[in-house]
């Protein structure tokens, strides 16, 4: 192979080093330094073959820790995964894999950012309680979810 080659295989590798990124990520940021795409696609193929570079296992951990952590709902974590590159099926696949695995409730997450937002705060009027459900759909919670979680906590 030629030095350009490993320069990019470099390039690659250190910015993978960071954190893990979707292919699409590692491509892009190959393309931005300016490296062709025969090279780019040598590059990436050998990431592929490596294990660097795996979709399916970034968006499996991506919905971890976004659904742990940020308690952000499946429309949000599906959005922020395409925006990264990530396609439709792996997505849907890797929402399957996770909720196989765990018997994790979105309703938890739910009840858990209304009594973060209320505060206590029991009694609420119509504007507060819209405001509420806006900013749960913001997080990407379903209008089913959001509603049934209200009704059980807001009387």
């Amino acid at each position: 192979m030629t030095d350009i080659y490993e320069e990019a295989k470099s390039k690659a590798l250190k910015y993978l080093a960071f954190k893990a990124r979707t292919y699409k990520e590692v491509e892009q940021k190959l393309k931005e330094k300016g490296y062709g795409e025969i090279t780019i696609e040598d590059v990436m193929a050998f990431l592929e073959e490596y294990k660097y570079v795996n979709d399916a296992q970034y968006a499996l951990s991506f919905i971890k820790y976004a659904v742990n952590n940020k308690n952000h709902g499946k429309k949000r974590i599906s959005y922020d995964l395409q925006n990264r590159g990530v396609s439709s099926r792996i997505i849907a696949n890797a929402f399957l894999e996770f909720e196989e695995n765990t018997s994790h409730d979105y309703q938890e997450n739910i009840a858990f950012l209304i009594e973060k937002k209320l505060k206590g705060e029991a009694d609420i009027d119509l504007k507060q309680k819209k405001r509420l459900f806006d900013y749960l759909a913001r997080r990407g919670f379903s209008y089913d979810d959001i509603n049934s979680a209200m009704k059980k906590i807001i009387p």
